[in-house]
């Protein structure tokens, strides 16, 4: 019996493991996916009014009579809000902080193509 437990805590320990590890990919993949999406809703604001929003909460104003870009600019898988900045020459950088939370460091996701490492 003693045998059979400890093989079940083995299979049992390596399921924990793969279940942790693939949750915390796919929360990688998710904001991915979002990033990528509150890009799209940028560029959406941009062409309905000819520049980029001052911060993601505008597009969720209604602007101009033309509507609102989305109800909800979700936060992050980690629940924190993703970082946006606007410049003066009508660009900006957006970007999740990734799992630890901080800016600048090597988790923090980009849309494709856009700033960061």
């Amino acid at each position: 019996i003693m045998i059979v437990l400890t093989i079940m805590a083995g299979i049992m320990a390596f399921a924990a493991y793969s279940v942790v590890g693939y949750l915390k990919s796919s929360k990688v993949t998710d904001a991915r996916a979002e990033v990528e999406q509150i890009r799209g809703f940028i560029e959406t604001y941009r062409v309905m009014h000819n520049g980029i929003p001052d911060q993601l909460a505008d597009l969720e104003e209604e602007v101009g009579g033309m509507g609102q870009i989305t109800d909800r600019v979700p936060n992050d898988p980690w629940e924190n809000e993703y970082v946006y900045s606007s410049n003066n020459d009508n660009s900006y950088e957006l970007f999740s902080m990734g799992a630890d939370g901080q800016s600048g460091s090597d988790d923090d996701i980009w849309p494709e193509g856009m700033g960061g490492r």
